[in-house]
């Protein structure tokens, strides 16, 4: 997903839970029309198009009319931003990890001190003859609270990452466009940058990650299908 020649694949995993129907507010999904002759193509439309008394209105789309306005709306974003130093404390403080370390640091000890209860109460068994019945239960319960506190330690140093990592790649999404218009599609650009869009009957309003949200029209809607 590094450059912009897209895989099939990598565009279902590119678009997939990003666009929502502004009529209903289900996600748009990955259909298949005319499949059964030269004239096959994917397009995305609304899941629950049709559950409801009057089919959504919102717009079906193929590939090509997404990444178009997304250009647009990109490059309107560039003009807003362009040279503006404030940017990346805007950033940092959005994906700001300071809680999460600090609940970090604290299963740290609490990890170190369960450790050390396990290590005394198995010398203490070793040196002392005990029931072995409320040796093994005190000691299972010690290792289940060890084993939870330490997952929950894991789960949130994979937090950290995943927002510094996610931090890194917005910053360096905005300092491609600093320099001059967007002209080609860039998977890495919108996986960065954007939350979602909100597709309508004829424009597509996408919501960026740093609260932004630009409105363009859609270049050249499909026809509307009745049966698809």
């Amino acid at each position: 997903m590094a450059t912009r020649h897209a895989t099939n694949s990598s565009k279902i995993g590119l678009f997939a839970s990003r666009l929502k129907c502004a009529d209903c507010g289900s996600w748009y999904g990955r259909k298949t029309w005319a499949s059964n002759t030269k004239y096959k193509h994917t397009i995305w439309r609304c899941n629950q198009k049709y559950d409801h008394p009057r089919p959504c209105q919102t717009a079906t789309l193929r590939d090509e009319q997404i990444q178009t306005a997304f250009l647009a709306a990109l490059n309107q974003l560039a003009e807003q931003y362009r040279g503006q130093s404030h940017l990346p404390q805007v950033i940092d403080a959005m994906f700001n990890t300071d809680q999460l370390e600090a609940e970090s640091k604290r299963l740290d000890e609490k990890i170190r001190a369960l450790a050390s209860e396990i290590e005394s109460l198995v010398a203490e068994n070793q040196r002392v003859a005990q029931d072995q019945d409320q040796y093994l239960a005190r000691y299972t319960q010690l290792e289940a609270r060890y084993q939870k506190t330490l997952g929950r330690k894991q789960a949130i140093e994979a937090e950290i990452a995943a927002k510094s990592a996610k931090a890194t790649a917005i910053k360096t999404a905005y300092t491609q466009l600093a320099d001059k218009p967007i002209q080609h599609f860039q998977p890495s650009q919108w996986t960065a940058l954007i939350d979602h869009a909100v597709i309508g009957a004829n424009e597509i309003q996408f919501v960026f990650r740093i609260g932004t949200e630009i409105t363009v029209p859609i270049a050249s809607r499909l026809p509307v299908s009745s049966t698809s």
